[in-house]
């Protein structure tokens, strides 16, 4: 598969699954760019697939700056409980059938014995039972960027979420080390992230060797690598 975003008036510019970035010189580009992708502005972004354009709201999760995005509890709530209920056993599914069939007697009965103008409902739902569990989100790294761009990662790979997931000034909260291990995990797991830079002063120190483009100040250099 062969994704690639294009930025009017710019050549198509590749995606491959792991870490990608593109580094902007110009500053009123740069958040040209970051109003498109909130505002899901074609005229100005378009995603494609083997030459498919994408729906940027089923492709695309925009996340921005990693100190103040939203949480993955946010972006993977919804998909975390959709595959509880798709992959519990059918065991597990009847054991908690007759608990719940236990409860409601029980509580039917009780409504009977008070004369209460009550009715407990009979009709089942797993759905309802999760819900009425209200299972919270576990979260049990350090809260540091490193470990909360693993969490985003992790999601994405056991999720089997295509989604891209696109940061601001990503590579400037890591160390080198730090970000080869990030560029290695990203690669290994075929999450596919990219990382919209502000480069004031070209390309970052981070950046060398990887894939993705360098677009300076006066449009005159568009530059991949």
């Amino acid at each position: 598969m062969t994704k690639s975003l294009t930025i009017f008036p710019f050549d198509p510019i590749s995606l491959k699954n792991g870490y990608n970035s593109i580094n902007i010189q110009n500053i009123p580009l740069f958040w040209k760019i970051i109003n498109s992708l909130k505002e899901e502005d074609k005229d100005v972004l378009v995603f494609s697939e083997n030459n498919k354009i994408l729906d940027f709201s089923k492709y695309i999760v925009y996340l921005g700056d990693i100190g103040s995005c939203p949480s993955p509890k946010q972006v993977f709530y919804k998909q975390i409980l959709k595959k509880l209920n798709s992959f519990i056993s059918d065991e597990s599914k009847h054991n908690i059938y007759l608990l719940d069939r236990e409860i409601r007697n029980i509580l039917s009965k009780e409504v009977f014995n008070l004369g209460l103008p009550l009715e407990v409902s009979q009709e089942w739902s797993f759905d309802d039972i999760i819900k009425m569990l209200d299972l919270s989100y576990s979260f049990h790294q350090n809260t540091n960027p490193i470990d909360l761009l693993n969490e985003f990662v992790d999601l994405s790979f056991y999720l089997g979420d295509i989604r891209i997931l696109i940061f601001t000034n990503l590579s400037y909260y890591f160390s080198k080390e730090e970000f080869e291990k990030v560029v290695y995990e990203l690669e290994s797991k075929e999450v596919l992230v990219l990382s919209l830079n502000l480069s004031i002063e070209g390309i970052s120190k981070n950046e060398a060797d990887k894939h993705g483009c360098f677009i300076d100040s006066d449009f005159t250099m568009f530059t991949n690598w």
